[in-house]
Order: structure tokens, then sequence, then C-alpha cells
């Protein structure tokens, strides 16, 4: 029996509840170009990157295969354009330092490893580093909340003391 939405009551609209695949099926995130910058320092690099998705929603999980969602996609996808546009950011396989503030859109707690592995991997798929491998010092700290968009502030240094 088909049923026309339109006749039903509110409150028998209320009680519906979407199909799991309704649940996902909403669109990713956008990240404007205006949302990046880089400002080059003493052995390194300043990057401004939009707030990053959780890794909660970065990673999802279709039956028994784990890949990236729609929003941890639409974040590299943007990360890549960005660099792309700015070859000058390349460390290639020398041994990093990292220093990571994230600055929340909300007063919301929020654990800061669930973020960091998002950008991480934004940075290598955009060809900023090979692997993230090369990593030997890194640091997250929370930054004060940016309301409405927050963002993240990564610093990375090639790492002079490790061989």
């Amino acid at each position: 029996m088909r049923v026309n939405l339109s006749d039903l009551t509110p409150e028998m609209l209320a009680r519906l509840k979407p199909n799991k695949k309704q649940r996902h099926d909403r669109a990713a995130k956008v990240y404007p170009p205006s949302a990046f910058d880089l400002r080059p320092v003493d052995g390194g690099w300043v990057i401004w990157l939009p707030w990053p998705p959780s890794n909660n929603v970065y990673w999802r999980r279709y039956g028994h295969v784990v890949t990236i969602g729609p929003d941890g996609k639409a974040y590299r996808k943007a990360a890549h354009a960005f660099f792309a546009a700015n070859p000058d950011v390349k460390f290639g396989d020398a041994r990093l330092a990292v220093h990571m503030r994230l600055h929340a859109p909300t007063n919301r707690r929020y654990d800061l490893s669930n973020y960091w592995k998002c950008i991480e991997d934004s940075l290598v798929h955009a060809g900023v580093f090979d692997d993230d491998s090369q990593i030997d010092e890194h640091h997250a700290e929370r930054g004060m909340v940016m309301p409405g968009h927050g963002q993240a502030v990564v610093t990375i240094y090639t790492n002079r003391l490790k061989p």
C-alpha cells in the first residue's frame, strides 16, 4: 500500500525514521579555498587549514569495508587543490617536527587526537611530505574557540636534530 506523505499528520511524520542508507546520504562539507593559507617560517611553513572532520566521520564503514567517508574525501580534495596551487610547500622525505593548534568552532568537548590523523593524511595526500612515518615529533594543543568555522594551524619544520 502506498501512502501519500501529504496525507500524514505532523505526529505521524515525527515518528518516521530514516533508514540507515538515508542517514548517510548527505552532502559532504564544502571547504572553500579562502579557508586555507600559509606563510614561510625559518626552516618550515605555517599552514592554516579549515576545521577538519573528526576520525569518527573521516573513516566510514560499509559492511566489512572501511574507507574514507565523504567529508574526509572533501577535506583531502580541498587540501590537494590548495597545495597544487602552492608547489613550494614540499618536504619530500625529510625528517619532520609538526606542531598543531586546533581552534574549535564551538565550546563542545573534543579529543585532539581525533583530528590529528585527518590533517596528517590530507597533507600526505597533497604531497606536502611523503609519508607520515617521517614525523619524529608532533605536538597538539587546544587553541581558543573560533565561533562558526574553527581552524587548524599547523607548523611543519624539518627536524634538524634527527639524521
